[in-house]
């Protein structure tokens, strides 16, 4: 549907996978529709910034390879003389999509070619979310600052950086910590050139008792060295651990 020209995303991001044939059709393919039977097809209208605000109509021509089908449906669409402003909320997803070089890369929701994971970026980005949690391997570092290159292209900020692959549910030892706080310095040094300012280190998913107070001293140098916290729990998480705890991601049930 044009409304007006619209800039296609530059395809410029280098694929790790060059042989993996998957890809998203550039328009809508025909599919075959049996007597009785409906077929959604949902549609996503966006327009150039820049275009005048007014009325717009058009219509969405429906034809049949048989000819038994010809119609068409009319859409009427306005532009606001306004842009709404940022919302005053941040708005997070747990995204597992993640590029990597030792996998076939399937149609899943994890393993993810370059050029996957920038779409998805560019559909989450469009659905109002604005911090995708990070589930990339830190320890391949060219992978890592890879995905950051994409996220950066498809328009989230990289100023804060919420991690899960680096977190604090092995950490309950001194030489585990001592690790952790190696790790937590190697990856602040990889992300400087993307004008990152705190590291969210994730805790023990959804810990209780034990398991989760073990966390304390780890969670304790962890804004010693200027970074932050975040965690899914359950109530009893924040009575135990608010202190320490910057974002508790809260399960009502």
């Amino acid at each position: 549907i044009d409304i007006n020209s619209t800039k296609q995303i530059e395809n410029s991001i280098d694929h790790f996978y060059p042989n993996f044939q998957v890809r998203d059709a550039a328009t809508l393919q025909p599919f075959s529709l049996s007597a009785g039977n409906n077929q959604q097809v949902w549609l996503t209208i966006k327009t150039n910034k820049n275009i005048a605000p007014g009325k717009y109509t058009g219509k969405i021509n429906i034809q049949s390879d048989e000819g038994g089908l010809n119609s068409s449906i009319d859409i009427n669409i306005t532009i606001r003389n306004y842009e709404l402003p940022p919302p005053s909320l941040e708005y997070g997803i747990y995204y597992h999509g993640r590029l990597d070089a030792n996998r076939t890369p399937t149609v899943s929701s994890e393993f993810k070619t370059s050029e996957q994971l920038k779409l998805d970026l560019l559909d989450i980005a469009s659905h109002g979310i604005t911090i995708p949690v990070i589930y990339q391997d830190h320890n391949n570092k060219d992978l890592f600052l890879k995905y950051l290159q994409i996220m950066s292209y498809t328009g989230f900020s990289t100023k804060n950086l919420y991690l899960v692959y680096l977190n604090t549910s092995e950490a309950e030892t001194a030489t585990q910590r001592s690790n952790l706080q190696a790790q937590i310095l190697r990856v602040k040094s990889m992300v400087k050139p993307f004008g990152v300012d705190k590291l969210y280190i994730y805790g023990a998913d959804e810990a209780k008792g034990q398991k989760l107070t073990s966390q304390r001293p780890a969670w304790e140098m962890i804004q010693r060295m200027g970074e932050k916290t975040y965690v899914a729990g359950y109530q009893g998480t924040f009575e135990a651990t608010g202190d320490l705890l910057d974002i508790l991601v809260f399960a009502t049930s």
